[in-house]
């Protein structure tokens, strides 16, 4: 079907502000798409600095992130009742909040550890820290699951069936590029940022111990003293990317809230709708015939 026989019958008006919204809503999904991913691939940046400084290891992780994963798949099967019975923009802008609480609340890890062990080191205070991290981290598997039913029920009722697959292609970019993104900024911030604490004895031997390397080796010292040179950078992993999904969700909520806000744009909603029904009742009266 040509792109003309689409908006057959439509004033030029109507096709003008209609492919305005439907621009608006693929380009905010994708944004908003994006920055689900980008909290959820932070984590894995920041592990060797959690290693580094609390000695946490990597079985820890790889079951906290197993865990994580199944319930990010429930999440989406789950969600996609959910989003089918309520507002989809407000269950997608609530997820990104939900999810940039649960950044908030790892990056604020160790001081609730040690607010709750009353103190801050030790094995009490390492087995808190884990027990926290893996409340947090699977709790934001499960909000990263409300990502995707509603852009999967949004962006069918504003793109055409002749252009779905396209343009859902192009939309599908989103994950690699907040992947992508995650990979980039958190990288930078583990390398540029935290507290320069490689004049302290007390750190240097505590990193090598965490990370079993020889002080006296130089290229073993080269590795601890990078550490120490951005303690409690991997904290910032989690901060930045939830100011940002804080701000993602404002946006999403506030753009798609205008969709239907006059009654042109109902209008549109409507004839759109109804012209996507109408092509498949025909095109089920051909295949039955």
């Amino acid at each position: 079907m040509s792109t003309e026989n689409i908006y057959a019958g439509w004033k030029p008006e109507v096709v003008k502000q209609f492919k305005s919204w439907q621009m608006r809503t693929i380009v905010v999904s994708m944004i908003g798409y994006a920055i689900y991913y980008f909290v959820r691939k932070n984590f894995s940046i920041a592990m060797p600095g959690l290693t580094a400084q609390y000695g946490i290891s990597n079985t820890s992780f790889g079951i906290v992130i197993g865990v994580g994963s199944l319930i990010y798949g429930l999440s989406r099967f789950v969600n996609g009742f959910i989003v089918d019975r309520f507002s989809a923009r407000v269950i997608m802008a609530v997820g990104l909040l939900l999810c940039a609480a649960s950044n908030f609340m790892f990056g604020f890890g160790v001081n609730i550890s040690s607010w709750i062990t009353g103190v801050d080191s030790g094995p009490d205070f390492i087995n808190m820290l884990i027990m926290l991290m893996a409340v947090t981290i699977v709790l934001n598997q499960y909000f990263q699951g409300v990502g995707y039913p509603p852009c999967a029920r949004l962006l069918p009722s504003w793109i055409h069936p002749s252009q779905l697959a396209t343009k859902m292609s192009i939309w599908n970019t989103s994950h690699s590029i907040g992947a992508a993104a995650a990979v980039v900024v958190c990288g930078y911030i583990m390398g540029t940022m935290g507290r320069d604490l490689s004049g302290n004895p007390e750190i240097i031997q505590t990193i090598a111990a965490n990370l079993n390397l020889d002080p006296s080796d130089s290229e073993h010292m080269k590795t601890i003293l990078s550490y120490a040179s951005h303690w409690d950078a991997w904290k910032w992993c989690f901060w930045l990317p939830a100011c940002l999904a804080v701000c993602g969700a404002r946006l999403f909520h506030l753009t798609l809230m205008l969709q239907c806000a006059t009654v042109n744009q109902v209008v549109i909603c409507s004839s759109y709708a109804m012209a996507v029904l109408i092509s498949f009742w025909i095109k089920g009266l051909m295949a039955f015939n």
